[in-house]
């Protein structure tokens, strides 16, 4: 909400007025309370904790604002939940950022705005058009005062595209960190090294 409201205040617009009703067994019932007939609506929703929740509430404001008949409806996610499995690990597993891209499509979003997405192949999964923000260019003032120490490193090869872009835009050094994780056993890492010269550099 604090985001919204500031994006609002840039534009200078007014919030569109909802009401989102929780019940005791702890579904939840969304109603837009305005006009939206032939207008452009942005529904801004960070998937963030609680996940499902903030999920299903998106998912739910953009049927309601669809049967209001708007001119487009256009979907702004600062944080994409699911995105982390974009892939299968192991025999059995969803592959949980093609169910979530396919959701957003089903209530009939018709663009999605998002950013620093875990891994670009995701867009893929998507048929509806995707703006996909960096938000590194906030660092490049910072990083150009302190420039001669600084080596960009890579937590993980899922963000090695994105951090080898920045590095290269600056002409400074990438290092990379190489993670085994125990895929039986969630958050648990087996093993950790690191490849690249970081020592007595500004990470």
């Amino acid at each position: 909400m604090p985001l919204s409201r500031q994006i609002a205040s840039e534009l200078g617009v007014s919030l569109g007025k909802t009401e989102i009703i929780r019940f005791a067994d702890s579904e939840c019932r969304v109603r837009i309370e305005e006009e939206v007939e032939g207008k452009d609506v942005f529904v801004i929703q960070s998937l963030s904790y609680p996940v499902d929740e903030n999920l299903m509430e998106l998912l739910l404001l953009g049927d309601a604002v669809k049967r209001g008949e708007p001119r487009k409806v256009i979907a702004v996610l600062p944080y994409h939940s699911y995105a982390r499995q974009d892939r299968i690990h192991r025999p059995g597993e969803c592959l949980s950022a093609h169910v979530v891209a396919k959701l957003i499509e089903s209530v009939g979003f018709d663009k999605l705005i998002t950013c620093e997405l875990h891994n670009e192949t995701i867009l893929g999964f998507f048929e509806i058009p995707v703006v996909h923000l960096s938000g590194l260019s906030i660092f490049y003032q910072e990083v150009e005062r302190i420039k001669k120490d600084v080596v960009v490193i890579t937590p993980d090869a899922g963000a090695l595209k994105r951090a080898q872009k920045f590095a290269e835009s600056m002409d400074l050094p990438l290092a990379l960190i190489e993670k085994k994780r125990d895929l039986n056993q969630a958050h648990k890492i087996l093993s950790m090294k690191v490849v690249g010269e970081v020592k007595d550099k500004i990470a």
